[in-house]
């Protein structure tokens, strides 16, 4: 009888140990995939928040398929070789960036984290190594083809375990490669070998002992391998892991030498690497707010339950970051994004959802009350109102406020993407209007978008190639005279005719075009006024708009400087408008600055659109300019009311007052000019008096008085 015991108890100890060796190798080889995805997830993620321009595209899981960038910028460089040591450094593996070489159809090597052993020096330096992945290569076929590759790779000293992502150009070729990887496959496959061999040493052993041994043996071993079996199932199964079972499950057993307390340690760090990953992958680091990526993925989930659930996605924008971060520096305009969302966290309600979707972008995850219809604007409200006390930094205190662009579900959209694109959108228009205002998507939004992106690449030819042209409208004041002229960009597209500047300086300004554009139009002007210099006896100045964007470039002034160099004679009759922006009290002191080293060079500066929301006479007074050019909108109120006439007597009163010119511009009708007739304006422009015209034709104009025009004004000629 203990013989047959003993026979029946070795086998089921031996059947165990078999069926246990099984599992742990089953669950070493999904830890390997999840541990490689994760490396190129992790890879892609560093790539994308190091190196500017680059853009990662990835599929529905979230894994990266491909990473957009300029293959100009695959070049040899210690910014790229930090990029690989830190991804070296968080999957604990090695990393290495190709390039594609169309001569000889291979992949070179620019740059990797393998180092000589002997002397410590980086693989390659940085010189490029020719021909590393070519032909016969496992991963060849596929990133050729513009696919990742995930497996096994060679390499001199042995195989390895990576995820190659492929690099591609704006038309999705491959240009190269971002390798990382978590190791030799045969590191990775130790554990297995490891357990198998303890496995049949101490089964042997079992098998040799009295069953009151082996009855011990499962006590000590059995029951917690298999505890530490269903841990690491979990984390390789990417099942949520409760930390205080894995606590309890290893506690007493990481202390322990045998393999039980090594697989506890091992699960212990995977778990640990595992959270720093996710954290990486799905949080921002600074706000600790969860990432676009993770927002997404919620809305995502929210259309898989229900495509027609009602929820709503509002963006925020911070209003005045730029000029926090260019006024107190980097350090300062991260705590002000950390109290920033601080503020919104404290203004969310428990059904809300709030993440940090851009640098100054955060996106709140709403669900929608259909029985108030003032609902989207009370939501607006809210948030604006727990962020319109300063937030004090280590650098001073900063005012700010928000601007929020909101799309519904499913009416603007139900994939998340779209959802989000469409919030961006209505953002974007918000800014456009007025800091701190409020807009809903409205679907003549993604038209404008679509127009706009058709037109991108036809406007920067037209810049490079000499495609604009300049208008002329004439500026009269009260005998009829022309005083100056506007020079007006034009843009003359070939199929599609005039395009208005209301159109493509937007464009401009958002693509960054707008300097080449301002250059273009300064100089202009320049040559312009040179050419009248030549004919004629007097020349007016010409106005030429200038955007705020355009003032920060830090060589402006320089430029301005060396513009009169090159056209002396246009010194004093350049002006340049600039919109009422700039009297924003963020900005004050730096534009105050910049106006009084343009004033110095000979430049006569005006405000332009005066009477909108960004205007103060206050913030007028004691600024370094020399014209007020009132806002179109308010002058055509005036032509219509009584009362903004009167406003508007008082604004030219006070301006007048501060020893500034004044411009009534917008006066397009006989009407208009009628009911402004009595305005004590010393200049007026408008269609109602002159259109823009060539050069030539404005020419004609000048140096003696138009009757008509003064009797027009309301002013006969003395």
């Amino acid at each position: 009888m203990p013989i047959y015991f003993f026979m029946i108890a070795a086998s089921l100890l031996i059947a165990l140990a078999f069926i246990g060796n099984n599992l742990l190798l089953n669950i070493n080889e999904n830890n390997a995939e999840i541990r490689v995805d994760r490396a190129g997830r992790a890879a892609s993620a560093i790539v994308q928040s190091n190196i500017d321009g680059v853009a990662v595209n990835r599929d529905s899981n979230g894994s990266p398929v491909s990473i957009q960038i300029d293959p100009a910028l695959l070049e040899p460089n210690e910014q790229y070789n930090a990029v690989l040591d830190t991804i070296g450094s968080v999957n604990e593996g090695a990393a290495n960036i190709f390039r594609y070489n169309p001569t000889t159809d291979s992949y070179d090597r620019i740059t990797t984290t393998f180092r000589n052993p002997d002397t410590g020096e980086r693989v390659g330096g940085t010189m490029v190594e020719p021909g590393l992945i070519a032909a016969g290569h496992p991963a060849f076929e596929n990133l050729r083809s513009g696919q990742v590759f995930v497996g096994e790779v060679p390499i001199p000293a042995g195989l390895r375990l990576a995820y190659l992502t492929p690099f591609v150009d704006s038309t999705n070729t491959p240009v190269g490669i971002l390798a990382s990887d978590v190791g030799f496959v045969d590191d990775l496959n130790r554990t297995n070998s490891d357990v198998t061999r303890n496995t049949l040493l101490y089964t042997g052993l079992v098998l040799g002992v009295i069953l009151a041994a082996s009855v011990f043996f499962l006590r000590q071993f059995a029951r917690p391998l298999y505890k530490l079996i269903g841990i690491a199932d979990s984390l390789g199964s990417r099942s949520a892991v409760d930390e205080e079972q894995l606590e309890r499950t290893t506690s007493g057993l990481v202390d322990r030498s045998d393999e039980i307390g090594a697989l506890a340690r091992g699960l212990g760090k995977f778990a640990d690497v595992r959270g720093q990953l996710e954290n990486q992958a799905y949080f921002d680091s600074l706000t600790k707010l969860p990432n676009r990526a993770t927002l997404l993925a919620g809305v995502s989930r929210l259309f898989a339950t229900n495509a027609q659930s009602t929820f709503a996605i509002s963006i925020l924008g911070v209003d005045g970051f730029k000029q926090v971060n260019d006024s107190f520096g980097q350090v300062a305009a991260d705590e002000l994004l950390v109290a920033y969302s601080d503020r919104l966290k404290s203004a969310l309600k428990d059904d809300e959802v709030l993440a940090r979707v851009g640098g100054d972008e955060f996106a709140v995850i709403s669900p929608v009350d259909p029985r108030d219809e003032e609902w989207a604007k009370g939501l607006h409200q809210r948030f604006a109102t727990a962020v319109e006390e300063p937030i004090s930094t280590s650098s001073g205190e900063a005012r700010i406020s928000v601007t929020s662009g909101l799309a519904l579900a499913p009416r603007d959209g139900t994939e998340a993407e779209k959802l989000m694109a469409n919030a961006d959108l209505a953002l974007d228009e918000g800014k456009r209007r007025v800091r701190g205002s409020f807009q809903e998507y409205l679907p003549r939004l993604s038209e404008g978008f679509e127009r706009q992106t058709q037109l991108l690449p036809e406007l920067r030819k037209a810049v490079d190639e000499g495609g604009l042209e300049m208008a002329y409208q004439p500026i009269f004041d009260r005998t009829g005279r022309v005083r100056a002229v506007e020079g007006l960009t034009r843009w003359n597209h070939p199929t599609l005719g005039v395009i208005p500047p209301s159109d493509f300086i937007p464009l401009a300004e958002n693509s960054g075009m707008i300097s080449s554009i301002g250059e273009w139009s300064l100089e202009r002007a320049c040559v312009q006024i040179d050419n009248w210099q030549k004919s004629l006896e007097e020349v007016p100045s010409i106005s030429i708009n200038i955007s705020t964007m355009h003032l920060r470039h830090p060589d402006f002034v320089r430029y301005v400087a060396r513009l009169f160099q090159a056209y002396p004679g246009s010194r004093g009759k350049l002006t340049m408008e600039v919109d009422d922006r700039i009297m924003n009290e963020d900005d004050r002191e730096w534009h105050t600055e910049i106006l009084e080293q343009l004033s110095s060079l000979g430049i006569v500066l005006s405000i332009d659109d005066f009477g909108n929301a960004y205007s103060s006479l206050t913030q007028l007074d004691g600024l370094n300019v020399h014209e007020v050019k009132v806002d179109r909108g308010f002058v055509a109120r005036a032509a219509q009311s009584s009362g903004y006439l009167q406003l508007l007597h008082g604004m030219i009163s006070l301006v007048k007052g501060q020893g500034k010119t004044v411009v009534l511009q917008g006066i397009e009708t006989p009407e208009m000019l009628g009911a402004l007739s009595a305005v004590d304006c010393d200049t007026f422009q408008g269609f109602a008096l002159a259109k823009p015209m060539p050069a030539e034709y404005a020419a004609e104009l000048f140096n003696t008085p138009h009757p008509e025009v003064a009797q027009r004004i309301g002013l006969q000629q003395p």
